[in-house]
């Protein structure tokens, strides 16, 4: 096992150049999760709290290209909107079609460990996804804790640990054959150990919600998109026989099964300062 601080997963360089320099690979795999039966995201429902909450300053830490806010502003919501995220190329699409809709959405650089906010600044704070990147979890949530005014809300979304058996079990035969390794951020947090970060906070639910993802066309492209969190990186000539390997265990999995259906595990945890 490596170490947390030698992950790619929680690597700022590697997550803001390489990982997610664009929204090309975190898009796709938003795609390919959509397709889950029954549905395994929380967008609508994160949405409906907000609206519900009357708040009036809301802020999306890892916000990604924006859509969650953008959803927000369509939808009615009159407060202000701010978004923060490490990539600045991430965060393009949003800018830029926050500058074309004049939606008047906040999109700005910048890490949850150090957030610019003052105090109990904000109704509610946003974390969809993205707590696996943070080197320092507690950190990160004590940031956007001290950010929330008094009974603000935090809404974090996140992968169970088991989410994607399938994804986990041929990770563990590509270490075997080729001795490349990979980590996931759900394996370092998820809805099964948030709450030891949680404790400052005065009242912690949390709902989970799996599904069924029959598309073992997309397997193959969906973990195409995890190159570059190997370890080592491997080369055009290498990852070419990888992906090879992978078509073979969809193959191998359908013809024994009959099928090849991945499990989605996600949660949503609301927490009241």
């Amino acid at each position: 096992m490596f170490l947390v601080e030698m992950l790619k997963s929680t690597d700022y360089k590697h997550l803001t150049t390489k990982h997610y320099g664009s929204f090309s690979k975190l898009g796709f795999r938003k795609s390919y999760n959509d397709f889950a039966e029954p549905g395994v995201g929380w967008e609508s429902e994160v949405v409906e709290l907000v609206m519900e909450n009357g708040a009036k300053k809301v802020l999306d830490v890892g916000c990604g290209n924006g859509d969650l806010l953008i959803k927000l502003r369509k939808k009615g919501f009159q407060g202000k909107l701010f978004g923060v995220d490490l990539s600045k190329g991430i965060l393009s699409g949003g800018i830029e079609r926050n500058r074309k809709e004049r939606l008047g959405i906040t999109f700005e650089v910048g890490d949850m460990q150090s957030l610019r906010f003052e105090d109990g600044f904000f109704d509610v704070v946003i974390s969809k996804h993205m707590l696996y990147h943070v080197p320092n979890v507690q950190k990160g949530v004590d940031e956007m804790h001290r950010c929330l005014k008094p009974r603000g809300t935090l809404l974090i979304t996140l992968n169970s640990k088991r989410n994607k058996p399938k994804l986990f079990k041929c990770e563990k035969m590509i270490l075997e054959k080729f001795g490349l390794h990979t980590e996931h951020g759900q394996q370092l947090v998820g809805p099964e150990n948030l709450e030891k970060y949680l404790k400052k906070f005065s009242k912690v639910e949390t709902k989970i919600r799996s599904g069924k993802l029959n598309k073992p066309e997309l397997f193959v492209p969906y973990f195409e998109t995890f190159r570059n969190n190997y370890e080592p990186e491997p080369g055009k000539e290498l990852w070419a026989k990888v992906l090879k390997y992978v078509k073979e265990f969809v193959e191998r999995e359908t013809e024994k099964n009959g099928e090849f259906i991945e499990t989605c595990v996600t949660s949503l945890t609301k927490a009241v300062k």
